[in-house]
């Protein structure tokens, strides 16, 4: 269809502005006449056939790209929030940025595997230094590489497991049709998935809703619905959710 050559149907593009952003609109196009300033808010854009047009937000679907586990809010401040050194495990697996890890009975932290033991998740991983044997220098890294470069007693990491702090986190896949607002409030455990050795970046997302399995170690806050249109805000499969901590170690009575 053609637009009707009027002010209306340049003003198909000005729904939702406010008064002024339709008045400069239209200084521009029409310059020193006031009569029009305000057309917009009393003019409905049509179609050359005089029917009416209006403009609709396009809905996109979620695209799947999980993150892990995204540190939301806290009681300190970005960018360090509440980092706490511990120690990581020689020669075990890679723990990416945003990774759960799980407490080991050595005093060491390793990458989560998905399941949860009585007592909890020691946090979510944000980093790490060690002593490079091939650099042979310290290596400051959003995620530990695992296997044999990092030299064995060097190996510090950092994790987030303040009780109170938040995390944006992409709901797996497999959840057709998403985290509705009827699981906010549920508890929830996640899957690993396969870290990106490129970006340093987890690839864990949000699973086993419980709704109330005091084990598992996260429980859903709210839902990611801002800004409309974005990544991840659609209420449907592989929606974004805010998660806190349900059993982590920092909140728990049972040891390992």
């Amino acid at each position: 269809m053609l637009w009707e050559p009027s002010f209306g149907a340049a003003l198909y593009f000005l729904g939702g502005h406010d008064i002024l952003t339709c008045k400069v609109f239209i200084d521009l196009l029409s310059p020193g006449v006031e009569s029009f300033h305000f057309l917009c808010l009393l003019v409905p854009p049509v179609w050359h056939d005089g029917t009416s047009c209006k403009k609709e937000a396009s809905v996109m679907a979620n695209t799947n790209a999980p993150f892990g586990f995204r540190q939301y809010s806290g009681t300190g401040s970005a960018p360090t929030y509440e980092q706490v050194p511990v120690v990581i495990g020689y020669n075990t697996t890679n723990i990416f940025f945003g990774d759960p890890v799980e407490p080991v009975n050595d005093g060491t932290v390793a990458q989560g595997d998905g399941t949860t033991a009585a007592a909890g998740i020691a946090g979510i991983f944000v980093g790490c230094k060690y002593l490079s044997v091939s650099q042979k220098r310290v290596v400051w890294s959003n995620y530990y590489p695992g296997g044999t470069d990092p030299a064995s007693g060097t190996i510090e990491g950092y994790i987030v497991n303040d009780p109170n702090a938040k995390f944006i986190v992409q709901a797996d896949s497999s959840i057709s049709g998403g985290i509705v607002q009827a699981d906010v409030n549920a508890t929830a455990g996640y899957t690993i998935g396969s870290g990106n050795t490129a970006s340093g970046i987890s690839a864990a997302t949000l699973s086993g809703v419980g709704p109330t399995t005091a084990t598992l170690p996260f429980r859903i806050i709210s839902l990611v619905t801002q800004p409309p249109g974005s990544n991840g805000t659609e209420i449907a499969t592989s929606n974004y959710v805010i998660v806190a901590f349900n059993n982590v170690t920092t909140k728990n009575q049972t040891g390992i």
